[in-house]
């Protein structure tokens, strides 16, 4: 963060009563590949969310910031996101997985 306001916005994202903040979701088991691209977007039409990082089941080693609009995620992977609220219910069936 060496960018002028780059702590402010991290320590918002950090404050989860204040704003926006991270939250993370787990693909379910099962469901087929779906591109980074077609993610980020629906995940910003349906829920006014950002998603920001990716890992697979593998673990925190494995943590891609900011992943290529053509790389996939899988089932078991973690997708982390930027949004007001969690989102409890997310519809996998409509991203097409």
């Amino acid at each position: 963060a060496v960018d002028r306001g780059s702590s402010v916005l991290h320590q918002r994202l950090l404050n989860a009563s204040d704003g926006m903040t991270q939250f993370s979701a787990v693909l379910p088991s099962n469901c087929k590949p779906i591109s980074i691209k077609s993610m980020f977007v629906d995940f910003k039409q349906r829920y006014d969310a950002t998603l920001i990082a990716t890992a697979t089941e593998e673990g925190a080693d494995t943590l891609k910031l900011n992943p290529s609009l053509d790389s996939m995620v899988r089932e078991g992977s973690t997708i982390y996101y930027i949004a007001k609220n969690r989102i409890h219910h997310i519809d996998w069936e409509a991203f097409g997985v």
